[in-house]
């Protein structure tokens, strides 16, 4: 059984894709090739689960074969920006490609056959790659898919 169906319809009626559809969508495009080993500094937090919970959670992956890296990243801080600062080491000359973002709202937002497309990726802003750094800022409560030519 699938507990977080990432489409959804109504019999007889339409389909609409859920918030989670989104990041399987770009795991999946663009999470191929060899992962790299990312290091996060940033502030952290206790909970039930856990003790040192890092804000931001990072992932990256370098395709060979298209030249690109793609960087999936969560700041989790339920209302302070994070700033982005993450050198890009043994990559030269790569230029920013794909900023896609969702989030930085209510968490309790959710799509419908009324509203399919309340929470949706879109263009992501004040991210960029400067001398050899992608650098930024990433609201809270917001996921970023940033996709990165580097051949």
């Amino acid at each position: 059984m699938n507990v977080i169906a990432p489409i959804r319809a109504e019999k007889g009626g339409p389909a609409w894709r859920q918030t989670i559809y989104h990041p399987f969508r770009f795991a999946s495009l663009y999470g191929r090739g060899t992962a790299l080993d990312v290091r996060v500094d940033a502030p952290t937090y206790d909970c039930e689960v856990g003790h040192d919970v890092s804000y931001l959670d990072v992932a990256a992956v370098h395709d060979a074969i298209g030249g690109t890296v793609t960087v999936f990243i969560v700041n989790r801080h339920l209302e302070e920006t994070a700033e982005l600062d993450m050198a890009l080491e043994g990559f030269d000359a790569c230029r920013l490609i794909a900023h896609e973002t969702m989030g930085g709202g209510d968490l309790r937002e959710t799509n419908s056959a009324d509203a399919p497309d309340r929470v949706a990726p879109r263009a992501g802003e004040k991210v960029s790659v400067e001398d050899g750094r992608l650098v930024g800022a990433l609201p809270p409560l917001s996921y970023h898919v940033l996709r990165l030519d580097c051949a």
